[in-house]
């Protein structure tokens, strides 16, 4: 997940460059409410996964009480 109050801005570039296959260049063309719409897709998915991955496994721990 990215955090933006916990990783550099030079960190969140490189990371969205590379999910999304960018150059540098294609990044600074981009307009920065794009930027940030991405940012809070990323997020939400990464939120996603997390849930999952509990529920999963309080489902496995369920499963192993019985």
């Amino acid at each position: 997940m990215l955090n933006l109050g916990e990783v550099p801005e030079e960190v969140i570039m490189v990371q969205l460059c590379r999910e999304m296959k960018w150059t540098y260049q294609e990044f600074m063309n981009q307009p920065a409410w794009f930027i940030d719409l991405l940012l809070e897709v990323i997020n939400m998915e990464e939120r996603e996964k997390e849930r999952r991955i509990k529920l999963a496994e309080l489902r496995e721990k369920t499963k192993l009480m019985r």
